[in-house]
C-alpha cells in the first residue's frame, strides 16, 4: 500500500519511482509514478435553513460564510459562476426558476417574480496561496417538500478560474402547531361585572338621521343612543337574573358619563354615586329619554359640557371616576368583567388647554391622569385599562365616520379617530373590531347587547396554534364523531354532520350543540381562527365528566399537527334519570297533535291514529313513558 501526501499548497505534476525486493533478496525494475495535484476546493460547503423561521418563530432563514479555495500560484480567480439546480421545485405549488438579479445573485423566484430563495456571492480575495469568496444564502419564502419529508436538499455548483465546488442548501420544513387546552366550568354560578359607558351629549347628537323610524317618524340620533344603552342594561339585566334565579351569586355595577367641549359623570339625583346599581342606571336612561324627546339639548344647555366633541376629555373623565370614585364603588371580584362603551357621532373638533384633536400615539407630555387640562395619549389609556383589566369598545355613528378632517392635520376619518379608543386591557389585544363604525344606527341596540359578557360563557383561543410558512391548508374540528373542515384555500365550511346540527354564524365560524347540552363556536377562518367560546348546560349526563373536541390543522405541504380541547365539567351537578327521561320524553312528544294544535286539545287527540305500544329500547312501554313524563311534567299537561 503506497500513500502519496502533496505538499501544502502545492499545485502541479509529481512523479516517483519504486521498485520492489522479494524474500530472496532479489529486486524488480524501477516503475514509475506520475501524479497531476489539482488544486482542492477546501470551501464545499453545506448551509441548513429552515422555513420555520419564516414567520419569526425558530431556526435561521438566512446564513453567511465563506467559501476557501487553495490557490498556490495566486491564479486570477476571475467571477464566480454560479449553476442552478436541476432538481424541479414549488413554492405553495407554484414553480420556481432560477435567474441572475443582474448583481451576480442568483434567485429562484415564484411566477409572480416572489423570491423564495437568494444566493448571493462577494467578491473573490486571494492572498497567501488560497482564494476566498464570502456568500450568504437566504430563504424568502417556503419551498415544497414531498409528503413524509422534512428536508429537502437542493446543490448548487460554484465555479471559478481556481475551481469547482458546490454549495449545498438544506430547507427543513415547518409544521403547523396547535397545542392542547383545558378549561373546566365552575359549579359556582356568578355574574359580576362594571359596565362603563361615555355618550357623546354634542348638539349634532341631535341630528334626525339615524336610519332608525318609529310609527313613520325618524329618529334623532341621541334617541337612538339611548335606546340602545337601555336594551344593554336590560341584558346585563337578563345575565344577572339567570344567576340569581338559579341560586348564583352575582353583581352589577353601571358608571355613566357624558361628554362634549368637556365631560362629567351623571347620577339620576346628581349626587356623587358614580357607581350605580341596574335599576338606578335604568332610571337614569330613562330620565334622559324624556328630556331628549322634548329636545331638550344634553349637552349645552342641561348638563353645561358644551357642543362640541373632546375625546381626551372623556377618557380623562373616565380615568378620574377610578381616582375619585365618589360614594360608591365598582364590583371588586376575582371574576369581574369590567367594559367600557365609549358612543360619539362625530370627529374630535375640541381639545384640551395643553393637547391636540384625538388621541395620540404614543405618550402625551405633561400627562396628569383624570385631568381635564391634559390630553391622555394611547400609551396612557392602554396601561389604564390593562391596570384595571377593562375591555374598552369604542363605536361611531353618522357620516363623520367615513369622512376626513378638512381643517386639521392629520386629516383622518371618524373611523380612524375612535380606533385608538378601542383596546382589550385583558388580554392585551389590540385588534381593530374594537372599534366600530355604523353609517345608520339600525344595528346599534344589537351591537350593545351582544357586546354584554354572557355569565355562563368560557372563551379562550388556541394559543399560539398556526400553519408556519408552508400556509394554511385546512382546519379540522371534530365534535362527537362528527367532523367540521374548513378549507383555506377556497374559504368553504363543510361538515359530516347533517345540516340541522350546526351552523355557520359567521364566515368561518362554526356553532353546534354538543351531546351534554353545551353550545360550542369556534373559528376556523379569518380573523376568527382560534377563537372559541363554550356555554355549558346547566347539568351534565350521569357519568359524563368531559367534553372534548379534537383539532387538526394541515399545512398546503400535508403536514399535520393535531391538538385538543377539554371542558372540565365534573363541577356542573349530574341530571338525575328522571331529568333525563323528562328532557327525552319532552323531545318524543313534541310533534304529537295533542300537545300542539291550536285546536281542542281533545278533538286533537281523536286524530291520532291508534296503533301498538311501542317499546323503547329500556323496555318500557310508551304508555308507560307518558305516565312518567305526566309525572314529571305535572305543570305542563
Amino acid at each position: 500500500k503506497v500513500t502519496y501526501t502533496p505538499n501544502a499548497g502545492y499545485d502541479g505534476p509529481d512523479e516517483f519511482e519504486y521498485t520492489v525486493k522479494d524474500n530472496d533478496g532479489l529486486t524488480s525494475n524501477p516503475a514509475k509514478v506520475e501524479i497531476d495535484v489539482t488544486p482542492r476546493a477546501v470551501g464545499n460547503v453545506s448551509v441548513t435553513l429552515d422555513e420555520s423561521a419564516l414567520d419569526g418563530t425558530t431556526g435561521q432563514a438566512v446564513m453567511t460564510g465563506e467559501i476557501v479555495q487553495d490557490n498556490p500560484d495566486g491564479k486570477d480567480a476571475g467571477d464566480m459562476i454560479i449553476t442552478p439546480p436541476t432538481t424541479a421545485l414549488t413554492s405553495n405549488g407554484e414553480p420556481i426558476t432560477w435567474e441572475q438579479d443582474g448583481k451576480g445573485a442568483l434567485v429562484g423566484k415564484t411566477p409572480a417574480g416572489e423570491p423564495v430563495i437568494t444566493v448571493t456571492l462577494g467578491e473573490p480575495v486571494t492572498e497567501n496561496g488560497k482564494t476566498t469568496v464570502s456568500y450568504e444564502v437566504t430563504l424568502n419564502g417556503p419551498v415544497d417538500h414531498a409528503e413524509g419529508s422534512d428536508e429537502l436538499t437542493l446543490d448548487i455548483g460554484l465555479s471559478n478560474n481556481v475551481g469547482e465546488l458546490g454549495l449545498g442548501v438544506t430547507v427543513t420544513d415547518d409544521v403547523p402547531v396547535v397545542e392542547n387546552v383545558g378549561v373546566s366550568v365552575s359549579g359556582d354560578l356568578t355574574f359580576y361585572a362594571n359596565a362603563i359607558i361615555s355618550l357623546d351629549v354634542s348638539n349634532s347628537m341631535m341630528t334626525t338621521d339615524s336610519g332608525v323610524y318609529i310609527e313613520g317618524k325618524q329618529q334623532m340620533r341621541m334617541q337612538v343612543a339611548l335606546d340602545a344603552v337601555e336594551t344593554m342594561l336590560d341584558k346585563y339585566q337578563e345575565q344577572l337574573d339567570s344567576v340569581l334565579s338559579k341560586g348564583g351569586q352575582g353583581e352589577v355595577k353601571v358608571n355613566m358619563s357624558v361628554f362634549a367641549n368637556s365631560a362629567k359623570h351623571i347620577t339620576l339625583d346628581g349626587s356623587t354615586e358614580y357607581w350605580m346599581t341596574l335599576d338606578k342606571a335604568k332610571a337614569l336612561v330613562k330620565n334622559l329619554q324624556d328630556l331628549v324627546d322634548q329636545r331638550v339639548l344634553l349637552g349645552d344647555h342641561y348638563y353645561k359640557v358644551g357642543s362640541g366633541t373632546n375625546y381626551d376629555a372623556a377618557l380623562q373623565e373616565v380615568v378620574n371616576t377610578y381616582l375619585d370614585k365618589g360614594t360608591s364603588n365598582p364590583v371588586d371580584h376575582a371574576d369581574v368583567k369590567n367594559d367600557f362603551y365609549f358612543m360619539t357621532d362625530g370627529r374630535p373638533a375640541h381639545f384640551n388647554p395643553y393637547g391636540n384633536p384625538g388621541i395620540a400615539e404614543g405618550s402625551t407630555p405633561n400627562y396628569k391622569p383624570g385631568s381635564a387640562e391634559t390630553d391622555i395619549g394611547r400609551e396612557e389609556w392602554i396601561k389604564f385599562l390593562q391596570d384595571h383589566k377593562i375591555t374598552s369598545t369604542a363605536i361611531g355613528i353618522g357620516p363623520e365616520m367615513f369622512t376626513p378632517d378638512t381643517y386639521k392635520a392629520p386629516y383622518l376619518t371618524g373611523e380612524e379617530y375612535i380606533r385608538p379608543v378601542g383596546f382589550d386591557g385583558v388580554t392585551g389585544t389590540d385588534d381593530p373590531k374594537y372599534a366600530i363604525a355604523l353609517k345608520e344606527m339600525s344595528d346599534l341596540s344589537d351591537i350593545l347587547a351582544g357586546l354584554v359578557p354572557d355569565a355562563h360563557l368560557l372563551s379562550g383561543n388556541l394559543g399560539g396554534a398556526g400553519f408556519g410558512a408552508d400556509s394554511a391548508g385546512t382546519m379540522s374540528l371534530v365534535v362527537d364523531g362528527e367532523t367540521y373542515t374548513y378549507a383555506y384555500e377556497s374559504n368553504q365550511l363543510s361538515s359530516t354532520a347533517d345540516a340541522s346540527q350546526w351552523k355557520e354564524i359567521s364566515p368561518g365560524v362554526v356553532q353546534m350543540t354538543t351531546s351534554t347540552g353545551g353550545v360550542l363556536t369556534m373559528g376556523m377562518g379569518g380573523d376568527k381562527f382560534g377563537q372559541y367560546t363554550y356555554k355549558p348546560a346547566g347539568s351534565r349526563p350521569a357519568g359524563v365528566a368531559e367534553e372534548t373536541f379534537d383539532i387538526t390543522l394541515t399545512d398546503k405541504d400535508g403536514d399535520a399537527a393535531n391538538g385538543k380541547i377539554t371542558i372540565d365539567l365534573k363541577d356542573l351537578p349530574e341530571q338525575s334519570a328522571t331529568g333525563r327521561s323528562a328532557k327525552m320524553l319532552a323531545a318524543d312528544f313534541e310533534d304529537l297533535p295533542v300537545f300542539n294544535q291550536v285546536e281542542d286539545p281533545i278533538a286533537a287527540f281523536a286524530k291520532v291514529p291508534a296503533h301498538e305500544p311501542e317499546v323503547n329500547s329500556g323496555g318500557s312501554s310508551m304508555a308507560q313513558q307518558l305516565d312518567q313524563w305526566v309525572t314529571d311534567q305535572s305543570a305542563i299537561v
